[in-house]
């Protein structure tokens, strides 16, 4: 198991390695992140890698991505959303799947 220590000293703990990821079963609340990243210290206990000014980590559920993907497209198909009224977070998201689904033509122009 992995922890991550924010800048302020905060330990967010329970995440796993998957390739370059790190990924927690649980929710984490994005805003603890904000102006929080300026050293960012991932460890396993073993192991320390320590991050300066680190880029903007994203920790989201792909699972809630994907669903929230599918609902959208489905309301979009059904006609009770657009294509333009898709959060940007998940847009790339939904236009792969229209366009799996060929339905380009309910993204509009």
């Amino acid at each position: 198991m992995y922890k991550l220590i924010l800048a302020d000293g905060t330990e967010l703990t329970g995440f796993t390695k998957n390739g370059d990821n790190y990924i927690r079963k649980e929710k984490v609340d994005e805003s603890v992140f904000k102006d929080n990243l300026s050293t960012l210290e991932i460890t396993n206990g073993e192991e320390t890698i320590t991050m300066h000014n680190a880029e903007l980590f994203v920790f989201v559920r792909r699972k809630e991505v994907e669903r929230m993907a599918v609902i959208y497209v489905a309301l979009i198909v059904k006609g009770k959303r657009t294509f333009d009224s898709v959060p940007e977070t998940i847009k790339d998201q939904v236009k792969e799947l229209l366009i799996d689904l060929e339905l380009e033509t309910l993204m509009g122009e």
